[in-house]
């Protein structure tokens, strides 16, 4: 608006007659900075790697699932300038879990699942470090392509990869924030099917994977 207005200033002078006096002008600018800007990087401690061990199979339950702990791991984000992104999370064993909410942990050689895990960011609704200072972690529940339209506080609950984005702002309001830096720990929770439905004919290798993907908003 304020471009349209200097230009009908500018029109309405030139169109005064020779010799007409002149108004009174002042100078308007126009600036901004071009960046070679690169965005954001994120890296996951262990290289994003939960790695529950070797599981004896005479520790697993005969007809029920078996909670194998809880693992953590630390995640850091850092952006050449302070930008608003917000995080998705993609299940790559999609079609060896048993509902949306939990994430698969692959099949064994004769096709049985093995079990699910869920992700979550916060424990006891832990807090995180943001741009230095204190924040926390939001999520937003809206099935969209875009995300942050419906920002709430993210709690112990996992992080649905069918719905769920999720985000980050400061304490004291449920906005997100632009990000400098932001380190948030994600734990994982995983659970083995029992025996009775894995059908065990040997070794089983537990194969669990998910992709976490960036975005700017």
């Amino acid at each position: 608006m304020r471009v349209a207005s200097s230009m009908l200033v500018l029109a309405a002078a030139m169109a005064l007659p020779v010799g007409a006096r002149a108004a009174e002008a002042d100078t308007m600018s126009v600036t901004g900075q071009i960046t070679a800007h690169t965005g954001c990087s994120m890296s996951i401690e262990n290289g994003g790697n939960i790695n529950y061990g070797v599981i004896p199979a005479a520790s697993l339950n005969q007809s029920d699932t078996t909670y194998l702990g809880q693992r953590r791991l630390a995640v850091t984000i850092a952006c050449e300038t302070p930008t608003y992104i917000a995080l998705k999370l993609h299940d790559l064993r999609a079609d060896s879990k048993i509902s949306s909410l939990y994430l698969g942990l692959g099949f064994t050689r004769t096709g049985a699942m093995i079990g699910h895990y869920t992700m979550t960011t916060s424990f006891n609704f832990e807090t995180m470090t943001l741009n230095g200072s204190t924040g926390y972690v939001l999520e937003d529940n809206v099935i969209t392509p875009n995300p942050g339209l419906d920002w709430g506080g993210a709690t112990i609950n996992p992080w649905n990869p069918i719905e769920e984005w999720r985000s980050f702002g400061y304490q004291n309001g449920g906005l997100a924030a632009a990000v400098s830096t932001a380190v948030f720990p994600l734990y994982s929770y995983a659970h083995i099917n029992s025996l009775n439905e894995l059908n065990l004919t040997g070794a089983e290798r537990i194969d669990g994977q998910h992709i976490i993907e960036m975005f700017y908003m």
